[in-house]
């Protein structure tokens, strides 16, 4: 690809006076050569030494310019740069893309030479780039090179990609796109040696206060054979999420609604969902008019269709289904649009009360009722283990009941107990 440099760092042309001293530099090389030659012929031939059982060795690779396992940051307006960083060389420069825009070109260059090349987004005034060497296994004989591009913008985004040399070819992983300026440096999060990649759980980002007052809980990511993995749910990483619901506590028992939304988030990774809970419910602020995250009665991969949409009166509600959504917990019950059976799948009855309540479309509008009831009851309740406790109580009560009046009656009380926890 041809190179078009940003003016910023283009050379100014040479003068004539410049020119005049290169005439005459040339000149007086020239007259040296001349008379080393006549020399040479007049002088007698002598005989060579052997050469040592050193010369002749391919030259020993460049030193490395900057360590590894750390940021070196580059901007197009400190002109091209050339590093060699464990083993790697790495070459960045300005380039226009196909929009006009001037965007970094980092080209990467093995140990036997084979090069690959990244290309990060374009702005209207220079390009910028970060890049370092790591390795994240000690037993690998392979180290990585980060690349992290910056895509502009009052909040987002840093683009990282980890790019390595394998017998001869270069392979890329996609590390995703953060926010905020580059990622921390990969550390060894649960002492197995091995170095994983920390960020933040971006979908926090904006959902129950503004960006200033959002707080978001770790996300881990780890690297497998090229492969990259997120580890966040493995025990192994609890202690990375009980640091962090210490932190956000302090912020939610502060009545903070952004920080509260971490610190259930990360309690519920150490299993301390049902405590954390509690203490939200006494802390959150309930006179915020920040609009809550909304759930969508049908399924879709995009947009909520219009008429589709359900919000939530409260906080917790809208807090718990949103945990659910991003699998902190088990999901909350959303009643579907044009439901016609129970909230459970008849292909999946099993006891005599399930499959009466699938015949019955009374039966099943109670079910789908006390299913919203609970869920209700759950985000609000103080409680949470009791309120479990006594929901399989009602399920084992009514699992050998077929007679409709008698559920009936039994999912009217039921209802009733639920709706009363506010």
């Amino acid at each position: 690809m041809t190179q078009t440099p940003d003016p910023l760092s283009s050379p100014e042309p040479p003068n004539c006076f410049g020119r005049w001293a290169m005439a005459l530099g040339a000149a007086a090389i020239l007259g040296g050569w001349i008379w080393s030659t006549i020399d040479k012929a007049a002088a007698p031939t002598r005989p060579q030494p052997l050469l040592s059982s050193q010369t002749g060795l391919a030259p020993s690779a460049p030193a490395d310019t900057d360590p590894m396992d750390i940021w070196v940051d580059w901007r197009s307006d400190q002109g091209a740069a050339d590093r060699t960083i464990g083993g790697y060389r790495i070459q960045a420069s300005s380039t226009l893309n196909t929009d006009g825009l001037y965007a970094p070109r980092i080209q990467l260059t093995d140990a036997a030479g084979v090069t690959t090349e990244v290309f990060g987004e374009g702005t209207g005034y220079s390009a910028s780039a970060a890049f370092a060497v790591v390795k994240l296994d000690p037993a690998d004989t392979a180290s990585q090179v980060l690349v992290s591009t910056f895509t502009g913008g009052a909040h987002c985004c840093s683009v990282l990609s980890m790019h390595e040399s394998r017998d001869g070819q270069w392979r890329i992983a996609d590390l995703g796109s953060w926010d905020g300026d580059r990622p921390a440096m990969p550390r060894d999060l649960d002492g197995d040696g091995v170095k994983e990649f920390q960020f933040v759980d971006q979908a926090f980002l904006y959902a129950f206060a503004s960006y200033a007052e959002s707080w978001a809980p770790p996300v881990i990511h780890k690297v497998t054979n090229g492969h990259v993995q997120d580890v966040s749910k493995a025990a192994a990483f609890r202690a990375v999420f009980a640091r962090d619901a210490a932190e956000s506590r302090t912020a939610c028992l502060d009545r903070s609604n952004g920080a509260c939304a971490a610190y259930v988030a990360s309690a519920a990774r150490v299993g301390r969902l049902d405590a954390a809970w509690a203490e939200m419910l006494g802390a959150y602020d309930q006179a915020s008019d920040w609009i809550l995250p909304t759930a969508c009665r049908v399924r879709t991969a995009g947009t909520c269709p219009v008429g589709a949409e359900m919000t939530f009166s409260t906080y917790p509600e809208a807090l718990q289904w949103f945990l659910g959504e991003h699998g902190y917990t088990d999901k909350a019950y959303v009643e579907p649009l044009s439901a016609a059976g129970p909230s459970f799948s008849c292909g999946a009855a099993r006891t005599i009360s399930e499959r009466a309540i699938c015949q019955s479309p009374e039966l099943s509008v109670l079910d789908r009722t006390l299913a919203v009831a609970y869920s209700r009851a759950s985000a609000l309740s103080r409680d949470r283990a009791a309120l479990r406790a006594s929901q399989r109580a009602f399920n084992s009560m009514r699992r050998d009941e077929g007679n409709e009046p008698t559920l009936t009656a039994m999912y009217e009380r039921r209802i009733g107990e639920l709706l009363s926890i506010d």
